[in-house]
């Protein structure tokens, strides 16, 4: 080709295409992998796409990410709790709070882990984190079942 170029894309690296394919390889993920799956999992979102930036180009995919990020953290919370692997599981929760720090629905299943793992006063801690966080947010309390989980009026 004279004048013109070429590019060979069979050398190029997109994380966006290892992203989709750990996802795609979730659900073939054994237990005894799964804590390196989730380690690959977090190191390859990393603080989140295209961030630092405000392209608002990229906040549509930016907002799939964090919510397939975020829902997958969930999925790998649940394995690890079925699994009695409490600390594992709060971890992934605490990860998921990160980017979804408003969610009451996550605290609540980081309170309830940390009350399985017998860790009563993180438990406690975390229902105040979500306390002054509701207050300050919305001016509401936290959901009555996430009050009985730690036996609070």
């Amino acid at each position: 080709m004279e004048g013109g170029y070429r590019i060979d894309i069979s050398q190029l690296y997109c994380d966006l295409d290892e992203w989709d394919r750990l996802l795609a390889a979730q659900a073939q993920i054994d237990d005894l992998k799964l804590r390196d799956y989730a380690s690959e999992l977090v190191q390859l979102y990393g603080e989140g796409f295209m961030a630092g930036t405000s392209y608002e180009w990229a906040e549509p995919t930016r907002v799939r990410l964090e919510s397939e990020y975020v829902a997958t953290l969930l999925r790998l919370h649940e394995r690890e709790e079925k699994k009695g692997q409490y600390d594992a599981a709060a971890e992934l929760l605490r990860k998921a709070l990160v980017h979804d720090p408003l969610n009451e629905s996550i605290h609540e299943r980081l309170i309830r882990v940390l009350v399985m793992a017998d860790d009563r006063i993180s438990a406690i801690k975390q229902y105040e984190v979500l306390r002054m966080l509701l207050l300050t947010e919305f001016g509401i309390k936290p959901k009555e079942t996430v009050r009985r989980l730690l036996d609070i009026n």
